[in-house]
């Protein structure tokens, strides 16, 4: 049996915080102008809050299952890195790429962000399956862009509409983040795996 590294048991505390009480919600959520207005705190801590419940517990589960399958990527330490890069620098495309949206909450843009970085700079699972499984990620998020999908299921199970523009953005800060702390290996690994 895997020994749970420390930093996400860090991560469930701090994702568990922000559910004790709703109060807290509206002075950490992702709020633009608050955050245009400098309350930079917010592009991190947006995404440690959640609509209730039933979404906080489905981010934890998401965490929980990436950083079991995934452990190796993230040395001690490395996790909690890896989710404040991912947090703020989706948070800044946001900002930018989306400024339609107002108010976000959910862990669910760094997940995309941590399991991009996860199949990039993985040593365990075989590059071929993690190029299916990457790919199979991008087409997801690519969908979820178009005026095909729809979070109506998923709305109606978190009470409150999926952002999906912060899954893009997570993947692509992923992809930044594994590039920024594996330049070369993740070079050499993105080709094999498309020559697999």
């Amino acid at each position: 049996m895997r020994r749970v590294p420390f930093s996400p048991l860090v991560l469930w505390l701090i994702l568990l915080i922000p559910l004790l009480h709703s109060a807290y919600v509206p002075f950490l959520e992702y709020q633009r102008e608050a955050i245009l207005n400098g309350e930079l705190w917010r592009l991190v801590t947006g995404h440690l809050t959640h609509l209730g419940w039933t979404h906080g517990l489905l981010n934890m589960g998401g965490l929980i299952l990436i950083t079991h399958l995934f452990s190796s990527c993230w040395p001690r330490g490395q996790l909690l890195s890896a989710v404040f890069f991912i947090a703020c620098l989706c948070s800044l495309l946001l900002l930018v790429l989306s400024p339609s949206l107002a108010y976000y909450v959910g862990l669910s843009g760094v997940l995309h962000g941590l399991m991009a970085q996860a199949l990039l700079t993985d040593r365990h699972y075989p590059a071929g399956l993690r190029a299916v499984v990457f790919f199979g990620l991008l087409a997801k998020v690519a969908w979820e862009q178009t005026p095909y999908y729809s979070d109506a299921l998923m709305a109606a199970l978190i009470h409150g509409p999926v952002a999906v523009q912060a899954h893009a953005a997570g993947v692509v800060s992923g992809i930044l983040w594994a590039l920024l702390i594996n330049r070369r290996i993740v070079w050499s690994k993105f080709k094999s795996m498309v020559k697999n």
